[in-house]
């Protein structure tokens, strides 16, 4: 029985690995497709759903503020640099997938 058990957990190790590898790659797969429909849209457009997504799109990332950074070009009515936008885009979609996945 002990070895029979030591197979099943094994087993039941690798199946768990791979939902978590297919889940995973199903949540990049969405975050492109987030991507991509951000990047359709205006700068103005890309700038409210980022403020809407609230402060905790500061968290996203340490090292870009994108709420913060969505809300200074609003509110002076600035346009945000390409690589503002992409940072924008790219937070807000991984942000967004997310919430859709409910904390990944």
């Amino acid at each position: 029985m002990g070895m029979n058990r030591h197979f099943f957990d094994e087993y039941a190790y690798e199946i768990y690995e791979q939902k978590a590898f297919y889940r995973l790659e199903a949540f990049y797969e969405d975050v492109n497709n987030n991507k991509d429909e951000l990047s359709d849209k205006t700068d103005d457009e890309i700038l409210d759903i980022a403020i809407q997504c609230g402060i905790e799109l500061n968290e996203v990332t340490e090292h870009f503020p994108a709420y913060d950074v969505a809300l200074k070009l609003k509110n002076n009515n600035w346009i945000p640099t390409p690589k503002q936008r992409q940072a924008i885009i790219n937070v807000t979609a991984f942000y967004l997938t997310q919430q859709e996945y409910g904390e990944v």
